[in-house]
């Protein structure tokens, strides 16, 4: 109810907040010289009625901090703070960018656009009500920023209240960044365009840019210096927060990717040029964009290595790092083999006929984008290799990935469709002929096409397999030395059958594992061939994992206060079983089965073998990947059906 509460507080303070400030910002726009009285109306009932409505609901959630300190360390207060300050903080910055674009205008006597009339009253105006608007916003952005504080103070600040304040300098950051980034952009643009260009852009546009320059490039220093602090403070949260990996990640995706795409762009104007076809656009427009993406790019690159030297890399932040990488190796092979393609079709067209100008200028883009591609895929899979085929853990988890199987099963699959359809295509059209029937047009060529395109889907097949394949050997090298390396205690405190189940299962599920049997009963000794010792405890302290019942754990019985002591002594991980005992029930377990337990005993060791949790077998989800796997064949089904009468009506109809 308590979060009921504040939702509804905070949510109406927010919207009545900025209902008044956008209220009043459009109120003193009004006040410029051509405003029509009736248009007065709306903005000043917006704030006859908004501002009670804030002003009772935020002195509400003020009594409520100032009475309960958890009150102020609340999530959904903190949400709204920070949201605040970053609504207000942009409204400044807008009114803050058309303030220094207007004193441009006017100090260097630059024309305002169509429609305002530049008298030095109008001028003035705009001026002052520009100013008034960021004072105004200044002094509420300094209320809620002071009360921000004044809350960080009072209540320490958790892990939600960090994760929304990095939130907030973040996205921040993001907005002065692509800002400024695009100002930058039209600046060299601008700059480049004034050497050479039929029709250079005036004076107006590039105060423009220098305006935005001005206002939004502090404001990306500002956020990113203090995100920069907050890493380098000994703050264990702030250091793998998963929020400045997605920005620094999502930072250099955006910029490779238009680096790469203007990179095409740019090298396809080459080629064409080359090719003796006239030209099309300015090079200049995707040079300079290129250049900027490349600066975005390589500046975060560069903050991310630096990262990595100081910290290790945490789980959470790698999958991060990895979603990242297959994705750009992704977008650069699709690149890649698209632009191969397209080469090779162009080269067997031109082959059949003639070499045109539509040739050429296909020929000119997909070899731009065949050498962007490969540029682009490269580097990312190179790094991801170089981790995936080491031996340590970083090694093992990159081959485990979810993301990298995604990735690597992606590909093999469109590799395996181009084969399927290439060569139904091929045959059917073989067939054709052999019966007689006579098709329009160049089928020889059509066939090399549709065997260039299988060959090009078994390379891509047989790459991506054998990729499979080593990540396959290499888990199967490391489980097997983990094994071998492991030692299994397997206790058994009553007539055998349940360690000689467990032995059993163990020995099917991993071999090569260590097992060392121990009955603490004479029919257990025997059922589990259990070696004679003087000592259990020393068997104990020599294993990495203790496996029995959960009686061994209780001096009861065969198990002497002895043994109880040394099993909660030894170091080794102990994986019970809820054997059934007189007196003793057990909640949420089903019905008792030694052979059932011991496989789930034995399923249950080798998750804690691999690193992950341990969870019981769930039928419920082996049947829902059952029928998930149905429906997705039948879809398959479907698809195939679909292209395979695609391909019939294309060779009939020709």
């Amino acid at each position: 109810m308590v979060n009921v509460r504040r939702a509804y507080v905070y949510l109406v303070s927010l919207i009545s907040l900025q209902t008044v400030t956008w209220a009043l910002i459009n109120l003193f726009d009004l006040l410029a010289p051509g405003g029509a009285a009736i248009a007065f109306a709306l903005p000043i009932a917006l704030i006859v009625i908004g501002l009670p409505v804030y002003l009772v609901h935020w002195i509400w959630a003020q009594r409520s901090a100032s009475k309960d300190a958890e009150e102020r360390g609340a999530g959904l207060r903190r949400a709204y703070l920070y949201l605040t300050l970053a609504l207000l903080l942009l409204l400044a910055l807008g009114s803050a960018n058309n303030l220094i674009l207007t004193s441009l205008r006017v100090i260097f006597q630059i024309p305002f656009p169509r429609g305002f009339s530049a008298t030095p009253a109008n001028s003035a105006t705009m001026l002052t009500n520009d100013l008034t608007i960021i004072v105004f916003l200044a002094l509420v952005f300094a209320y809620h920023q002071w009360t921000a504080w004044r809350d960080a103070r009072v209540a320490p600040e958790t892990e939600t209240a960090g994760a929304i304040k990095r939130f907030y300098i973040l996205l921040m950051s993001a907005n002065g960044l692509s800002v400024s980034a695009f100002a930058a952009i039209g600046l060299l643009r601008w700059l480049l365009l004034q050497f050479g260009a039929a029709s250079a852009p005036g004076a107006s546009s590039l105060i423009e840019l220098i305006a935005l320059l001005v206002v939004w490039l502090p404001a990306w220093v500002v956020f990113w210096l203090w995100a920069q602090n907050l890493f380098r403070a000994e703050n264990v949260e702030e250091r793998e927060s998963v929020l400045r990996k997605v920005y620094l990640y999502l930072a250099v995706f955006i910029g490779i990717l238009t680096a790469v795409s203007m990179a095409t762009t740019f090298l396809a104007g080459i080629l064409r040029a080359l090719l003796d076809l006239p030209p099309t656009g300015d090079f200049r427009d995707p040079l300079s964009i290129l250049i900027g993406a490349a600066v975005v790019w390589g500046y975060h690159s560069f903050v991310l290595r630096r990262d990595a030297a100081r910290v290790a890399e945490a789980p959470r932040q790698a999958g991060t790092r990895r979603l990242y990488l297959y994705l750009v190796a992704g977008v650069g092979l699709t690149a890649f083999l698209i632009g191969t393609s397209g080469v090779i079709r162009v080269i067997i067209r031109a082959v059949a006929a003639s070499f045109s100008s539509d040739l050429r200028e296909q020929l000119a883009w997909f070899t731009a984008a065949l050498l962007a591609g490969i540029l682009m895929w490269i580097v990312p899979w190179r790094r991801s290799q170089n981790i995936a085929l080491a031996t340590d853990a970083a090694g093992a988890d990159e081959r485990r990935s979810i993301v990298r199987k995604i990735y690597l099963y992606v590909f093999l699959f469109g590799a395996t469709m181009a084969v399927l359809f290439g060569a139904v295509y091929i045959v059917f059209r073989l067939l054709s002929v052999a019966l007689g029937e006579r098709f329009a047009g160049n089928w020889v060529s059509d066939l090399a096409l549709a065997l260039a395109f299988s060959l090009i889907g078994v390379g891509v097949w047989l790459y991506h397999g054998a990729t499979l394949r080593r990540d396959n050997a290499l888990a199967k090298q490391e489980h097997a030395e983990r094994l071998a390396a492991t030692r299994v205690a397997v206790m058994d405190a009553g007539d055998g059958q349940l360690g000689r189940a467990v032995i059993q299962h163990l020995t099917r599920e991993l071999p090569g594992i260590t097992i060392d049997p121990i009955g603490l009963t004479a029919s257990a000794a025997q059922a589990m061939t259990s070696p004679p010792t003087p000592t259990i405890a020393e068997r104990l302290n020599a294993a990495q994992v203790i496996v029995g019942p959960w009686t061994i754990a209780v001096a009861s019985g065969a198990v002497t206060s002895e043994i109880a002591r040394a099993v909660a002594a030894s170091s080794a991980r102990k994986l019970l079983i809820p054997m059934p005992s007189a007196g003793w029930e057990w909640a949420g377990v089903g019905a008792w089965n030694p052979d059932a337990l011991a496989k789930q005993a034995a399923r249950a060791l080798k998750q804690m073998l691999a690193g992950e949790a341990v969870k019981p077998a769930n039928p419920g989800a082996t049947v829902a990947l059952i029928i998930a796997g149905i429906i997705g064949l039948c879809i398959f089904l479907l698809i195939l059906s679909a292209m395979l009468s695609l391909l019939f009506t294309l060779g009939t109809s020709r």
